[in-house]
């Protein structure tokens, strides 16, 4: 009702797929955007809603961590950016790996660079979730949008910007390296061009990681396809 948002949960059954709960949040209200983004790792669920209201201001943003036990999914934690202000949009893009959760503001301003976006990661010590490290470019410019997009797999995490470098984009890879997160690569752009927004879509899997760039090849299109080997990313495939 209102964009407040609902998420619906399917589970694989041997007669095909079933919904088998609705998750809501326990203090949802209209324009939240509930459900606008989602990510699911194990018995862990992370619904974001980026125009959540809260003590942060007006469209700040927030995401909600639930749990799957034997009676079904529910809500543990409503998460907020420590250091968020109004129209952050905090939880445009989520991701959540084993007990690492990461929430991306891609609106959010670093250093006076309005929508350079930031990337919010959260661990749980079994009891609550704790921030572990906020990222954000040391040479954000204005519109960036970095954590636009957002992919985590045992503990390697995908950025997409895709408003960098005049919308022709960018995606980095983070890993973490002791008590930090540490930038592994920027993923080669092939065919880089204004307008191209590289990143505004990430995924990852194994050694792979698969870019969107819907501006590219005149608004057609196209996905370009990473692989690492060795500790170095190329690009493979268009």
């Amino acid at each position: 009702d209102g964009d407040t948002g609902v998420v619906l949960v399917f589970e694989l059954t041997d007669r095909g797929w079933r919904q088998v709960d609705e998750l809501l949040a326990s203090d949802g209200d209209r324009g939240d955007r509930f459900g606008a983004s989602v990510g699911l790792s194990g018995s862990i669920a992370v619904v974001g809603a980026p125009g959540s209201d809260t003590g942060n201001g007006v469209d700040a943003g927030a995401a909600y961590v639930f749990l799957r036990g034997s009676n079904g999914w529910s809500e543990q934690v409503r998460l907020t950016a420590s250091d968020g202000v109004a129209g952050d949009g905090f939880g445009f893009s989520v991701a959540a790996d084993n007990d690492l959760v990461v929430i991306g503001a891609p609106a959010a301003d670093v250093t006076g660079a309005q929508r350079a976006g930031k990337v919010y990661i959260f661990e749980s010590n079994g009891l609550f979730w704790e921030v572990n490290e906020i990222i954000s470019r040391s040479d954000a410019v204005l519109g960036n949008q970095f954590g636009y997009s957002l992919a985590i797999e045992n503990e390697t995490l995908v950025i997409g910007a895709p408003g960098e470098h005049n919308s022709a984009g960018g995606v980095y890879v983070y890993e973490p390296s002791g008590d930090a997160w540490v930038q592994e690569a920027r993923l080669p752009g092939s065919n880089a061009a204004i307008d191209n927004q590289l990143g505004f879509a990430v995924d990852l899997s194994d050694n792979y990681a698969i870019a969107g760039a819907p501006g590219c090849n005149q608004d057609a299109g196209a996905a370009f396809v990473f692989r690492r080997v060795g500790g170095q990313w190329a690009g493979i495939e268009e």
